[in-house]
This record gives structure tokens, C-alpha cells and sequence, in this order.
């Protein structure tokens, strides 16, 4: 896909502001562990390091994101 194709099909504010309140709203909450999502490993102080690439939408995909939580707990143990 050249970049004068990907100006020309780009998606508007308007459109994913749209879909993001679309999907807002009360949701039942699950928990599960998916080990589908990568995480860097951390060193002992607990910093981690990645490189993040962001790549231009497949044709035919209109809303080029995904929704994803990751939520932290401290319990009484400190972990």
C-alpha cells in the first residue's frame, strides 16, 4: 500500500471517536490470564524496555485499534 493510498483511505477523528463511545458503557468484567499477550520482561528494579512499531492498517479493516486492560493489584503480601 503506497502512502498516497493510505492518505487518501485514512479514517477520520469523527469515526473512531464514534466507535470508541460506541463501545463505552457497563461491561461484565472476567478474569482469566491470556498468555496471548506479550509483556517485557522486567529486571530487578522493574523497569522494562520494548520497541513498538505501528504499522498501517490491512485494507479492509476500517477502525485500525484494538482495546486491550491490564490491571494491577497490590495485595496484602506487596505483590
Amino acid at each position: 500500500m503506497s502512502f498516497a493510498n493510505l492518505k487518501r483511505n485514512r479514517n477520520s477523528i469523527s469515526d473512531l471517536v464514534s466507535a470508541a463511545s460506541a463501545v463505552d458503557g457497563p461491561k461484565e468484567t472476567k478474569s482469566y490470564v491470556d498468555e496471548r499477550m506479550w509483556k517485557p520482561t522486567v529486571d530487578k528494579a522493574g523497569n522494562g524496555y520494548a520497541v513498538i512499531r505501528f504499522l498501517p492498517a490491512p485494507e479492509g479493516n476500517e477502525l485500525p485499534w484494538v482495546r486491550y486492560w491490564d490491571h494491577g493489584f497490590k495485595g496484602p503480601t506487596g505483590q
